[in-house]
């Protein structure tokens, strides 16, 4: 066909309202694998632009100070864009082969963000080579941090703390801040100072994910500090250590009855009778009574999993989940699961009301493995499978925090 011709059929085409088109875009974040196409949408004509634009700046990453120095002049120029943004990242990437700045982090963001950012939700602070240093900021780092007001949920990946007491600090400076994911956070000091904070109203978190940390007691000391923990209703806790149940069972303690779902899992090597025993010294989870889910992600030895649910004293459990890897799915792993100690465990008066007994498997499991993992928790739990509380399914592909 010439060009002439395909000029004529554009031009034949029916004149559609901007409301359709934006339904056109509304789709096109789901469908679409490339922010190029938004980026066409949002050159294509002024009436197209504001709703491309809601797309293109919802989430903001940030890798060096050239990025953030460019986004205050874009902020600056289009004072349409502040309420697009609702997730900011700052990641400093493994491939710059530079350490970050101390200015980038430790001063300038907070400082020339702060008040042109007003309807941010997520606050991502992560490196992805190493750690990231958090040096102790300038004192006006704080009363910046405070007008964030309208962030909820903050993410602090591979960062380094100088003590604990100053991500006490960093944590209580969101005055609004709800949901808090810690991973491979570290502080070599291993020292928190309760007379150097005293935060002027604690945060009221309600989630708290602490992924690949050495939890100690200046961890959960600083925790205290700056969260009336009474109401975190979902606790997250990733490859913990039997010297650390100890430090554990103070922040669950803590937790209360407010805490309605728990998602934990045991590092390699852990030994299985020593476990146990930390368990018992500790009441760990014992006063955690309103629990309506629990949710394992097992590794080398699963039997601690039916040991846990044997002390857990909740009656309103409703959903107990257990996440395998790919790899895990055999013959000798599901024996180390122990499964008729668990089936055993959810036999019990607590577990009455209990709907679903979980196994998630992730997306790289064929599918002749799925149906063989089924047929073997059938046969293995007979009784759950009797109740038909059994499930089989696929691990969610997003993180129970992100949007």
């Amino acid at each position: 066909m010439s060009t002439n011709s395909n000029d004529s059929d554009l031009r034949n085409l029916p004149v559609l309202p901007t409301e359709v088109w934006e339904q056109v875009i509304d789709w096109m974040p789901i469908v679409s694998w490339y922010r190029r196409d938004l980026i066409s949408c949002a050159l294509t004509c002024r009436a197209w632009l504001p709703r491309s634009r809601i797309y293109l700046y919802r989430k903001v990453t940030l890798r060096n100070a050239r990025h953030l120095r460019a986004f205050v002049q874009l902020l600056k120029a289009e004072v349409g864009l502040n309420p697009c943004v609702e997730e900011l990242h700052l990641e400093y990437p493994l491939s710059s082969g530079h350490p970050p700045t101390r200015d980038f982090l430790g001063l300038s963001f907070p400082l020339m963000l702060a008040r042109k950012l007003t309807m941010i939700k997520l606050l991502r602070l992560s490196y992805s080579g190493g750690t990231w240093a958090f040096r102790p900021p300038v004192p006006e780092f704080w009363v910046a941090m405070g007008e964030f007001k309208s962030v909820t949920t903050l993410y602090l990946g591979k960062l380094r703390f100088p003590t604990w007491t100053t991500f006490g600090q960093l944590v209580s400076s969101l005055p609004n801040l709800s949901v808090l994911i810690c991973e491979n956070i570290t502080s070599p000091l291993d020292k928190y100072t309760p007379q150097a904070f005293v935060p002027g109203s604690p945060v009221k978190l309600k989630h708290i994910a602490l992924q690949q940390i050495d939890i100690t007691n200046n961890v959960v000391g600083s925790l205290l500090a700056c969260t009336p923990v009474s109401g975190v209703e979902r606790l997250v806790i990733d490859t913990i250590h039997v010297e650390q149940v100890e430090h554990l069972a103070k922040l669950l303690d803590a937790a209360g009855g407010s805490l309605l779902h728990l998602e934990i899992s045991v590092s390699r090597g852990t030994q299985k009778k020593p476990l146990e025993v930390a368990i018992e010294d500790h009441r760990f989870v014992m006063s955690n009574t309103s629990l309506q889910s629990v949710r394992f992600r097992r590794w080398d030895d699963g039997g601690w999993i039916a040991m846990l649910l044997s002390h857990l004293n909740s009656r309103t459990i409703s959903t107990v989940t257990i996440v395998f890897n790919s790899y895990e799915i055999s013959d000798w792993l599901l024996d180390q699961l122990d499964c008729n100690r668990l089936d055993e465990a959810l036999s019990q008066s607590k577990y009455a009301e209990l709907q679903s007994l979980v196994f998630e498997y992730d997306w790289s499991l064929a599918a002749g493995r799925v149906r063989y993992l089924e047929m073997e928790l059938q046969r293995r739990l007979p009784r759950a499978f009797k109740r038909e509380i059994l499930v089989v399914k696929r691990t969610p592909t997003k993180e129970w925090w992100e949007a």
